[in-house]
């Protein structure tokens, strides 16, 4: 089928018009990015505060080997629910706290180095 050659410029106007005026789907919210560091044998800072969706990334700042693991809780009968890797000096771990809740977090090399993630 043959068009007149003003048709088609329209039907482009028309198709572009439409694209301005009609409602766009909302923007996918970003997700954060927080820093938490190794710093010696703490977490600084020891304690982070974050909405649901948050991906924690942990470096380690320290001369020494670290890990990060959540944690039921504090203390000699708490399991550990995920962990890192050995981080050595200049390496990272992220993880990404989905539901709200307390999460305590401990380096298993040093079981005294502990935190807490807060997520609103």
């Amino acid at each position: 089928m043959r068009f007149p050659r003003l048709v088609l410029p329209v039907i482009g106007f028309a198709l572009l018009a439409w694209q301005l005026t009609s409602p766009a789907a909302a923007p996918a919210r970003a997700q954060a990015i927080v820093p938490d560091n190794m710093v010696d044998f703490a977490f600084d800072p020891a304690q982070l505060v974050v909405p649901a969706g948050t991906t924690v990334v942990w470096t380690n700042v320290a001369p020494t080997p670290h890990t990060v693991a959540g944690t039921s809780g504090v203390g000699a009968g708490a399991a550990v629910l995920w962990t890192s890797p050995i981080m050595m000096t200049g390496e990272t771990y992220s993880f990404t706290f989905s539901a709200p809740g307390t999460y305590p977090i401990i380096c298993t090399l040093h079981p005294d180095m502990i935190g807490t993630v807060v997520v609103q």
